[in-house]
């Protein structure tokens, strides 16, 4: 059969069923008050996964091709395409779910699954006066002292592309390309990438509108997403995937998502880690726990965020007066195991387009707006990952990963937690490592600006009786050799349980602290915390 089904056949055939939608309704936000109109809801995303009708993803074991299930009495074939990865797309007539079950009995087939279909991840919201609380819990403003991001650094947005001439966004964007209707124009048909990409790079200290996490990153807006009720398949995601790849980009934002995991999806997310870039996906607004192996919750895990390789963020609300012991997760958002670590998703001030679009999910046009999600907790992370890309510009990809993962504010159960996944965000940490650690015996904390030849602060509370004082022993690499040393401290007069002292700091790069004590009943348990000291500007 000849390969000749192209783009508008593959939209054409999108036929969505009623309980596959996902309800969108945001706040209008002038920069002068707000206008509180309600959309009416465009669609809900039901508790099951969804996929393509008339599609199956399919791949043939070596030597095998379409061929080898031309025989099939139970549906038939109308035509066919290949795509990246080795898998073909067959345009089907008969039930997609059968199909893939008679698919999988045929030794030629390896692979048969539905065109999974990804949500964009929006939930419903009210309007809040104009902040950006997003940022202020997570230090990003402490954080942008040490770094704000440079032009050499890449964050691919798949999405529903951009707004081209926003004035906080066009200084940043690099030409996009649209995978939804196969052609360049990568123009946003309904606000949510231009939303997000706002969240990761809108223009800092411009004195325009917002500051976005990372203020001078460039982002490559690659639309594979749209329509109405904002969706994608599976297969417009991949090809965005393997575009961001060839560019050669260092970090992706996935702020989509949807139950079922894909076998071609995971490849192509696998191959963006092997190619040394990071991945960020939202954990999902179903408000469902998933967990693996676990046959009644297993199903309601979000992917590609449920992907081993890619860091899947959930949504927390932004507590009163910055509480962190307050902290809830917002009630629109997933938890479990494809929850790596957490954001504010709620209530967050973006930006919208400036220009008219045919399936705007704000209630007017204006350049500002107001918004939830697990879409907009996610570009936060993004954007964070990349001014530390920015500062550390010979980290990898497992490096930049595990400083996320290491640098939060841990302000769930001690540990990764359902809900928080390794904790919240912090820019500054993240940015001169671990400050803060502690164990039932001791807190230790390191205060100062991350440049050399500057004293480092350090600070012990004593949580347990001991005998004698603590001692706080260093060590470090540098030029090959390990250098140790002990820093003296003293007892506050005013607070017995705690010890300061300070540290000249002669280099840059990770210096081991250890705290050791001793009580009555023998050696107190040790902390050991690593921290990080930059270069001087």
């Amino acid at each position: 059969m000849k390969n000749i089904p192209g783009r508008k056949y593959r939209i054409a055939s999108y036929t969505l069923l009623s309980f596959l939608f996902v309800i969108l309704s945001c706040s209008l936000l002038y920069a002068q008050g707000f206008i509180s109109n309600e959309r009416p809801p465009i669609a809900k995303e039901d508790a099951k996964p969804a996929f393509v009708q008339g599609q199956v993803v399919v791949k043939f074991i070596y030597g095998r091709h379409v061929e080898s299930i031309q025989s099939s009495d139970s549906f038939e074939i109308s035509s066919w395409e290949n795509l990246p990865y080795g898998f073909t797309r067959i345009f089907v007539e008969g039930d997609v779910l059968d199909v893939c079950a008679e698919l999988m009995k045929n030794p030629d087939v390896a692979i048969a699954e539905p065109n999974y279909i990804r949500y964009l991840q929006v939930t419903p919201d009210d309007p809040l006066f104009y902040k950006q609380e997003n940022l202020q819990i997570s230090n990003a403003e402490r954080g942008w002292n040490i770094e704000t991001g440079d032009a050499s650094v890449t964050v691919a947005v798949i999405d529903t592309g951009v707004d081209t001439v926003h004035p906080d966004l066009k200084a940043n964007l690099l030409n996009g390309t649209d995978f939804r209707d196969n052609d360049e124009d990568e123009s946003d048909d309904s606000g949510h990438g231009t939303a997000v990409t706002g969240v990761v790079a809108a223009v800092g200290n411009n004195a325009v509108g917002i500051a976005g996490a990372a203020w001078n990153v460039k982002i490559l807006p690659l639309r594979a997403c749209g329509g109405a009720n904002l969706t994608c398949s599976v297969v417009d995601e991949i090809e965005a995937i393997e575009e961001a790849i060839l560019q050669g980009v260092d970090i992706i934002n996935l702020s989509l998502g949807g139950m079922g995991a894909s076998s071609m999806e995971e490849g192509a997310c696998n191959d963006a880690w092997d190619a040394g870039i990071v991945l960020f996906a939202a954990a999902g607004n179903n408000h469902l726990l998933g967990k693996i192996g676990d046959p009644e919750t297993e199903g309601f895990i979000n992917y590609p965020a449920g992907y081993a390789n890619v860091i899947g963020v959930s949504s927390i609300d932004y507590p009163a007066n910055g509480n962190l012991s307050a902290v809830v997760l917002s009630d629109f958002s997933n938890s479990g195991d494809a929850v790596t670590v957490t954001a504010v998703g709620s209530d967050v001030v973006t930006t919208a387009p400036s220009v008219e679009v045919e399936h705007l999910i704000f209630t007017q046009k204006a350049d500002y707006g107001l918004i939830s999600g697990t879409s907009f907790s996610t570009p936060l992370v993004s954007g964070m990952a990349a001014i530390i890309k920015s500062h550390f510009p010979n980290l990898t990809n497992v490096e930049l990963r595990s400083r996320v993962e290491n640098s939060v504010i841990d302000i769930g159960p001690p540990g990764w937690d359902n809900e928080f996944g390794y904790g919240l965000v912090d820019f500054q940490k993240a940015l001169i490592g671990s400050t803060y650690a502690g164990t039932t015996a001791f807190n230790f904390g390191v205060t100062t600006n991350p440049i050399l030849n500057d004293d480092v602060i350090v600070v012990v509370k004593v949580k347990v009786p001991i005998d004698g004082a603590p001692v706080i022993s260093y060590s470090y690499t540098d030029q090959g050799g390990l250098q140790t040393g002990i820093i003296p401290i003293i007892q506050s007069p005013t607070n017995p349980s705690i010890w300061t002292g300070r540290y000249t700091t002669l280099f840059s790069g990770n210096i081991t602290f250890n705290v050791n004590g001793v009580y009555n009943g023998g050696n107190l348990q040790e902390l050991e915390m690593d921290y990080f000291k930059g270069k001087s500007n």
